[in-house]
């Protein structure tokens, strides 16, 4: 064994990434639809406390499913989570929206006295309609 001895194989990686997860995070107790979101949710922050933080309501997992499989739009305020979906698992070529770069935003978060995030969020308007909004991160 090498000091460069580590798994190259990304469908391995994953695997194992998940596996420990599920070992770790106590999501037994979820419906399985939920488990799978929770599972992904943990997989991308890398918190397995986020669990206690995390609530949904009856339908909500196939609800998102189904607007998805539609072709809804996905909403992020941030784009390191704009840049972290993974597109080609995305079952209609969704469309992925950010506004933190718009050009008017900073003026508007200005005028609202708030961060550049919170006033790209008020620039999705009516196209929010039947999205999916992933609120990001804190670098």
């Amino acid at each position: 064994m090498t000091a460069y001895d580590y798994i190259r194989d990304p469908a391995e990686i994953y695997r194992q990434s998940f596996a420990t997860v599920e070992a770790e995070a106590g999501i037994h107790n979820l419906p399985g639809a939920v488990q799978a979101v929770v599972k992904r949710l943990i997989h991308s922050c890398g918190m397995v406390d986020v669990i206690d933080d995390f609530d949904f309501s009856q339908g909500a997992i196939s609800a998102g499913q189904s607007a998805l499989k539609n072709g809804c739009a996905i909403f992020s305020d941030v784009e390191m989570v704009k840049a972290g979906v993974i597109t080609r698992l995305l079952p209609a070529n969704n469309q992925i929206v950010c506004t933190l770069n718009r050009e008017d935003v900073p003026q508007h978060a200005a005028k609202i006295k708030n961060t550049r995030s919170a006033a790209a969020v008020d620039l999705w308007g009516e196209d929010l309609e039947g999205g999916i909004v992933v609120i990001g991160n804190a670098p």
